[in-house]
């Protein structure tokens, strides 16, 4: 199968990627050992590391590599070569790592692998085996967060969760107090992240990650844009953009669409980007850097949270990089030739008597460009995948579009786009029948707060007929979603065009949907539609 001749890294990786798991058997790991030893002739055992393992843990089910890992790591310490951070799914945390310590996972593997497709077992988000089929890495689903929300809930509304080294808050009533007081749940995190040059420079503009009174000068530079009344301005433009959209996609002509692709992505950021004086035929680079930093690979659930906080800043940093750049070439252009935009308000607007500088404004507009359009894409994809799961709900709205309004609401409660928000106690705090210490972080998880049956009846239910919806799927205090109105027209106008503009609209059947992870963010990336006109 392989010769033991040394070769460049490539061809070892190449030999990696071709290799199935079924030809190295449970005894026999000749084949990976060949292959190691090549890279470590050809002075490239270092450089291939992290490459090697990565690609052949990929092909070993979890669960077996979490028993062997927990005895392996001691012994691969005292080895030649060393770990500096044992995380199996980060690439980069990955220094070198002993040839012994992947031949005995191979071996414990292996055999594993062959157990696990015969009993077809899988483990949990919570740890607990499950009768679902193994792959080779775990891709979580909304229906998977809610049942790990639901168990942990049953360890209080509020209780410390030690593996993620954090509080976690799942009541209504609790999350509410928390994002309530900003005095003592701070949303300054900065001393909890590691320290990165281009995730500093967007923080000093970011005002969701500040607290009063700063948080307040930098959000009025802004809110009075966004308010209703003036969002609602706006409407003749969301609906034009709406029908030039759909007019392109082909839906019209029997072609099958693509929700985000055709739609649900392009409206808002469209939308956001006029606002911003930013050109929209640099969405495609928009969503590069939105895909780039809600995307981040499938997150374990009880994997600690400074780890999982230090792997995104990794992993984001080069695209804040090419971003912040972006944005600072438009952010000078604007103050050279200003125009009719919020960019150029912001750079001649003034706080405490000073200019906001360049750096200053990056954070400001990074954080309206993405969060005025990604809430907007999920809400949009959200919602035609209630309607399709409760075709009589559909049908409904369809009679009387008036419902549709509080339909968005319920499909907001039920499928909340950013499941949880972080903070972190100034002082010991009383939350529920808890007391969290000053310092420790608070992780408020809006997709629980939603489902509280205490608050909601029948929460599992989608009902678009509450007699109140007080969901939390914008934030509470004054942190609540400065973009909320603009989200709530944009997704009212696009689906009442499509609901009028198309007779029958059905999820593909013959197309997978694909899903952000909804740890980090609930909606599709894909939602291929059949659709017939009137």
């Amino acid at each position: 199968m392989m010769t033991a001749a040394a070769r460049p890294g490539a061809d070892v990786l190449r030999d990696l990627g071709a290799l199935r798991l079924g030809d190295i058997a449970p005894v026999d790991i000749r084949p990976i050992e060949v292959l190691w030893e090549s890279a470590a002739a050809a002075g490239e055992r270092a450089a291939l590391a992290g490459p090697v393992l990565l690609r052949l843990v990929r092909r070993i089910p979890r669960h077996d590599l979490t028993a062997a890992g927990a005895e392996d790591r001691m012994a691969s310490l005292t080895g030649r070569w060393r770990i500096v951070e044992m995380d199996l799914w980060d690439q980069e945390a990955i220094d070198l790592v002993e040839p012994g310590f992947i031949t005995r996972w191979l071996s414990r593997g292996c055999r594993g692998c062959a157990e696990s497709r015969r009993a077809g077992v899988g483990r949990g988000p919570d740890g607990d085996e499950e009768g679902v089929p193994t792959t080779d890495v775990r891709a979580y689903s909304l229906p998977d967060l809610l049942a790990w929300l639901e168990r942990a809930r049953r360890r209080g509304q509020v209780h410390h969760d030690d593996r993620q080294q954090c509080w976690q808050v799942l009541g209504h009533p609790e999350g509410s107090r928390v994002l309530a007081d900003p005095g003592t749940f701070s949303s300054d995190l900065g001393d909890l992240m590691p320290r990165q040059e281009d995730m500093e420079l967007f923080q000093q503009g970011n005002f969701v990650r500040m607290d009063p009174p700063r948080h307040r000068r930098l959000r009025g530079l802004v809110s009075q844009a966004f308010t209703p009344r003036t969002v609602a301005g706006l409407a003749p433009r969301i609906a034009e953009v709406t029908r030039g959209l759909l007019d392109a996609s082909g839906g019209d002509r029997g072609e099958r669409l693509d929700l985000i692709d055709d739609l649900a992505y392009p409206l808002p950021v469209m939308v956001i980007a006029e606002l911003l004086g930013l050109p929209t035929s640099d969405r495609p680079v928009f969503r590069r850097w939105a895909d780039a930093l809600f995307d981040r690979g499938n997150v374990e659930p009880d994997t600690p949270l400074p780890r999982l906080s230090a792997q995104a800043v990794r992993r984001s940093a080069p695209t804040m990089r090419e971003m912040n750049g972006y944005l600072l070439d438009r952010i000078r252009a604007a103050r050279a030739r200003p125009g009719d935009d919020l960019t150029s308000r912001l750079v001649q607007a003034e706080v405490d008597g000073h200019r906001l500088n360049d750096t200053e404004i990056v954070g400001f507009v990074g954080l309206l460009l993405l969060a005025g359009h990604v809430t907007t894409t999920a809400t949009l994809g959200n919602t035609v995948l209630c309607f399709d799961e409760h075709p009589d709900t559909a049908s409904q709205v369809r009679a009387d579009p008036t419902l549709l309004p509080a339909a968005i609401e319920e499909v907001l409660r039920v499928r909340t786009p950013f499941p949880r928000l972080a903070r972190r106690a100034t002082t010991d705090a009383e939350v529920g029948e808890a007391v969290i210490p000053a310092g420790d972080l608070v992780v408020t998880w809006l997709t629980a707060a939603n489902r509280d049956e205490r608050v909601f009846g029948d929460p599992d239910r989608f009902d678009i007929h509450r007699p109140a919806n007080p969901h939390l799927t914008f934030g509470h205090g004054i942190h609540f979603c400065l973009g909320a109105p603009l989200a709530r027209l944009e997704a009212r106008i696009a689906l009442g065009i499509l609901l009028e503009r198309y007779r029958e609209i059905a999820v593909a059947t013959d197309v997978p949907v694909e899903h952000r992870d909804p740890w980090l963010m609930v909606g599709a990336t894909r939602l291929p539609l059949d659709v017939r006109t009137r």
